[in-house]
């Protein structure tokens, strides 16, 4: 690879993004080298896991037995946060598994989850629930406490980010425990000034119908 990314967290609130070169990898730099500099100046280095996952099991990162090498595991630094992300799957069984797999590597566990907005113009709210629902009950099993829900902006990005404030409000309170969505609802109008004044023109987290996980997989989008 010509280009690495390297994530690095001081706090919830400031993240920064290293991109080296190919230039840079041939002189030595690679991943491990900035990982001593982010410990050296007081950052938190943090990587998607989904690398370890692919390099051990013919490229897949949703395995059906998901296994980690061992050599892979004896040269990860203990101070790197893996971040666990899935944005597909609707049975808590499959994030249980996923986070199971993830101890294997005896590092801190971080998850990315997703509001889907980088389908089109229109958010895909229904589905950001259906999974979200599941993998934010696992996480709370799992005392998994460091989540981030993201809305990617593939292709143009032209669904407003505005367009999911109610999956993100629903998510955070399925992590809660609370995963009633007429419940959930009500709350959410009583915060938002407009909508307690018309709540009969609003239904936004109604009970969906099931969807087709094939709509949200293609070559394009950020699957698996």
């Amino acid at each position: 690879e010509d280009n690495a990314t390297m994530w690095l967290q001081r706090s919830s609130s400031v993240t920064i993004t290293r991109r080296y070169t190919k230039d840079e990898n041939e002189r030595g730099y690679n991943a491990f080298s900035y990982i001593n500099y982010s410990t050296k100046y007081g950052f938190k280095p943090i990587m998607w896991s989904d690398m370890f996952f692919r390099v051990s099991n013919n490229g897949e990162y949703y395995s059906e037995d998901p296994h980690i090498y061992q050599d892979a595991i004896n040269s990860t630094p203990d101070n790197v946060v893996l971040v666990y992300w899935d944005y597909y799957h609707k049975n808590k069984a499959i994030y249980d598994k996923m986070i199971n797999a993830h101890k294997q590597l005896k590092n801190e566990i971080w998850f990315a989850g997703g509001a889907w907005t980088w389908t089109g113009f229109a958010p895909s709210n229904g589905h950001s629930l259906e999974t979200m629902k599941p993998a934010m009950q696992s996480l709370k099993d799992a005392n998994i406490d460091n989540v981030s829900i993201t809305m990617w902006g593939d292709n143009g990005k032209e669904c407003s980010f505005y367009a999911v404030l109610p999956s993100l409000y629903a998510i955070k309170r399925f992590y809660d425990g609370e995963t009633d969505l007429n419940k959930i609802a009500n709350l959410l109008k009583t915060r938002i000034q407009i909508f307690s004044e018309i709540p009969e023109k609003i239904n936004f987290l109604e009970e969906f119908g099931e969807f087709d996980s094939s709509l949200y997989f293609h070559k394009k989008m950020k699957t698996d």
